[in-house]
């Protein structure tokens, strides 16, 4: 407020930007790119040309991918991986890199994601590197590959290094434990979390629990996982590093299992609401096969919409 008093345009856009990297870190990734899209306006016109301002385009074309406008994050990552690679600051190339490989595995261009993954730049901060090794993990994952030998063990040692970053990274490490490791794993990260305000990690955490319960055959405890995540989605929050759908889709198949096909169905309708009428219509025409087909996630969940295979508590008329 102070800076639009003073028609400060250039700290006001920076200012804006940083409550949008803060609204990201508390899982509100709606209100971080209304913010951030507001920031890099305001930026970009008082100060084009300015050292920062490739910064400011990476953090409203991370809030874009991740919230499903694929066509604009792609649009501004490309031409701002270029200049950061022009300048050589390996750090930001890499960030970009992280990103981008994120946007093509949500996109199923798996093969366009694995070379941003290949070479790793020497004095990069543990907190990237282990962010690096968990996509690894994920490109594995969709092309259907074991895990990586050591790969997971390697990202859980840099998450351990770094107190502010280390929760959220281990939290995404769920994925990959066994079973029955991840509910006390989990439990030790809440009291980390919450304090701190981190809805977003929690809410995947809660998506962690829910799925390694429902592997393990404990209904009840899924359910109960899975029915807090969806308090926290329907607060507005949104999963940290984890696709939106796919929280959704564990809801579902949760809530399914547990037979409250009411709850049940509400889930399977927002993944599907979400992936046809937000993102859908952001997807660059190259890459709508790829994103229903190859985004595994999107083959599943909208494979229960053809005839005949409607989730419990969905009626076909039901559009």
């Amino acid at each position: 407020a102070a800076a639009r008093r003073l028609g400060q345009r250039d700290s006001e856009g920076r200012l804006l930007l940083n409550c949008s990297v803060t609204l990201r870190q508390s899982g509100q990734l709606d209100r971080a790119l209304a913010l951030s899209r507001q920031g890099q306006a305001l930026s970009a016109g008082a100060s084009a040309g300015a050292a920062e301002l490739p910064i400011d385009a990476l953090v409203l074309a991370r809030d874009e991918a991740e919230t499903g406008h694929y066509s604009r994050a792609l649009a501004g990552l490309e031409p701002v991986l270029a200049e950061f690679s022009k300048r050589g600051t390996e750090f930001w190339v890499q960030a970009c890199h992280q990103v981008l490989a994120r946007l093509w595995l949500d996109l199923g261009q798996h093969a366009r994601a694995a070379p941003l993954l290949r070479a790793e730049a020497e004095g990069l901060p543990a907190w990237l590197r282990a962010d690096r090794r968990l996509l690894h993990l994920e490109l594995a994952r969709r092309l259907g590959r074991p895990a990586p030998v050591g790969v997971l063990e390697e990202a859980l040692a840099l998450a351990a290094t770094d107190a502010q970053r280390g929760p959220a990274l281990r939290v995404r490490a769920l994925r990959w434990l066994p079973c029955d490791e991840v509910a006390a794993l989990a439990q030790e990260l809440v009291k980390v979390l919450s304090p701190r305000e981190r809805f977003g990690a929690l809410l995947a955490l809660h998506v962690h629990v829910a799925r390694a319960a429902l592997h393990e055959g404990r209904t009840d405890e899924a359910a109960s996982a899975a029915r807090a995540a969806v308090s926290l989605l329907e607060a507005g929050y949104a999963p940290e590093s984890m696709y939106l759908p796919e929280a959704h889709g564990v809801v579902w198949q949760v809530l399914t299992r547990a037979g409250a096909a009411t709850e049940a169905a509400a889930a399977w309708h927002a993944a599907t609401q979400w992936i046809r009428s937000r993102a859908l219509p952001e997807v660059p025409a190259p890459f709508l096969d790829s994103f229903l087909n190859r985004n595994p996630v999107n083959r599943e969940l909208l494979a229960q919409g053809v005839a005949g295979a409607l989730p419990p508590g969905c009626a076909a008329a039901d559009p």
